[in-house]
């Protein structure tokens, strides 16, 4: 792969960057990309629902074709797929607020860790330009 000269400039300054931050703030990167991974993987989950809790919004009686919500039936005692609409309807919900709740996690984790690195940058510029011999 060719790297333009941008791309090699942009390179060095994300090198020089790193070096430039502490042990306990690469930490907190590992942090914030596993939990870019949960909330990518949640948001997958929530938005994969849609589609089947629709399906089961207009049509109940399609479930019955699932062995596993023929067993669920059985073991709750239901009569009828449209009694599952309820257990259906909260899972959904909190799916998506599971979803919600942990991209929220993530923007305060972003913002939190963006603003002490850029505390940090800020106060070793100071801490330079300050201690400079005329």
């Amino acid at each position: 792969m060719i790297q333009s000269k941008s791309d090699a400039s942009l390179v060095e300054m994300m090198l020089e960057l790193w070096r430039k931050i502490e042990g306990t703030n690469r930490r907190q990167i590992f942090q914030i990309l596993f939990l870019m991974l949960l909330a990518s993987f949640a948001e997958m989950l929530s938005i994969g629902a849609i589609f089947p809790f629709l399906g089961v919004l207009v049509d109940p009686d399609q479930l019955l074709r699932f062995s596993i919500v023929q067993a669920l039936l059985d073991r709750w005692q239901l009569t009828s797929a449209a009694q599952l609409l309820l257990p259906f309807s909260i899972v959904f919900c909190l799916i998506t607020l599971v979803a919600a709740a942990i991209r929220l996690a993530l923007a305060f984790a972003t913002t939190r860790y963006s603003n002490t690195i850029g505390a940090a940058l800020s106060l070793d510029m100071y801490r330079r330009a300050l201690y400079q011999p005329y």
